[in-house]
């Protein structure tokens, strides 16, 4: 269950950095342990930190906070770099490298938090759409229609929209894309929210017996004022 959950989660990455084929350069990748980026930064874009014990989240910008929840850690910046580089080799073998080369310059990742089982994990990401034309004046619907774009063109992965909704997180409004992933073996919400000429994106990817549980974790994030 455990590789299970971490192929799905190098998927979760797949499809992020499947996104970003317009958008501009804004990585970053935080320290995952007990020290966070700080004031790293990237155009409008600004990274949170972990608290010394490695426990909470928190960044101001995206006014999150999240306090880890029992069964829960935070994936270091290590495993990261293994999860986007499963990720790179499903989203190649799709004949996408060049997207995959563009995007990958271009997704900022927060956190990633994942049970010891892999399932379910919670990522959250940003993309910097205000300098693109083709971009810059897209809302989170439209966002989102883009992923769903991007999404078809991979055809390694079985992938079918689910439709969308809106939910609360930290006391804001998110658009929620809802997708299925290899038939029902898995799912993926997409929580999408613009702020400051940029996109926040919280992916929960979950099996269907762990659905309940990924939208506990989504209802414990607060706002870090």
């Amino acid at each position: 269950m455990k590789k299970y959950g971490t192929f799905l989660t190098a998927v979760a990455l797949a499809l992020a950095l499947a996104l970003s084929l317009f958008l501009p350069s804004c990585s970053f990748l935080p320290d995952g342990g007990n020290q966070g980026a700080g004031e790293a930064s990237k155009g409008s874009i600004h990274a949170g930190a972990w608290s010394e014990d490695g426990r909470t989240f928190t960044n101001g910008w995206s006014n999150v906070k999240l306090t880890l929840p029992d069964g829960y850690r935070a994936l270091s910046p290590g495993e990261i770099e293994e999860m986007v580089g499963a990720g790179e080799e499903i989203v190649v073998n799709d004949g996408n490298k060049a997207a995959y080369d563009l995007a990958k310059t271009r997704t900022a990742y927060d956190f990633i938090i994942a049970t010891d089982a892999g399932m379910p994990n919670i990522m959250l990401m940003y993309e910097n759409i205000d300098i693109s034309p083709l971009t810059k004046n897209l809302d989170e619907s439209g966002y989102f229609n883009m992923l769903s774009e991007q999404l078809k063109l991979m055809d390694t992965l079985s992938y079918e929209e689910l439709g969308t909704e809106t939910r609360t997180v930290a006391g804001e409004n998110f658009v929620v894309g809802m997708v299925s992933l290899a038939g029902g073996a898995a799912f993926q919400d997409y929580y999408i929210r613009k702020l400051d000429g940029a996109m926040i994106i919280f992916s929960a990817t979950y099996t269907e017996d762990t659905r309940d549980a990924a939208l506990d974790v989504m209802a414990l994030i607060g706002t870090a004022e």
